[in-house]
């Protein structure tokens, strides 16, 4: 019983060293903001960064706005390397009458 103990015991600690190595290589959400920043034009109004947290490839979803071009933006960026899984951009229709 005592083998068996140590054995989980050992697999337990290794585990959680593993996850903790992991987790200490993800980027912040402030990172992903600067990383998704470079992609919109200067002049755009940060909006929000949230996570999303799939079950093998998290990512944070970054939002910007220029109001300039009425444009959002939504970049996504893997928060294991930092790079773009997607990005798009919205340019909202001005609406009213055409008189």
């Amino acid at each position: 019983m005592k083998k068996l103990t140590a054995i989980i015991t050992g697999a337990l600690t290794v585990l959680a060293i593993s996850a903790t190595a992991f987790a200490a290589n993800l980027i912040s959400a402030d990172e992903a903001r600067a990383i998704a920043q470079k992609q919109v034009p200067s002049g755009s109004t940060y909006l929000h960064t949230e996570a999303e947290l799939q079950k093998l490839q998290p990512y944070y979803e970054v939002k910007f706005f220029d109001t300039a071009t009425q444009t959002k933006y939504e970049i996504d960026i893997y928060q294991v390397n930092g790079k773009i899984k997607e990005y798009n951009m919205e340019r909202k229709a001005l609406g009213g009458s055409a008189n």
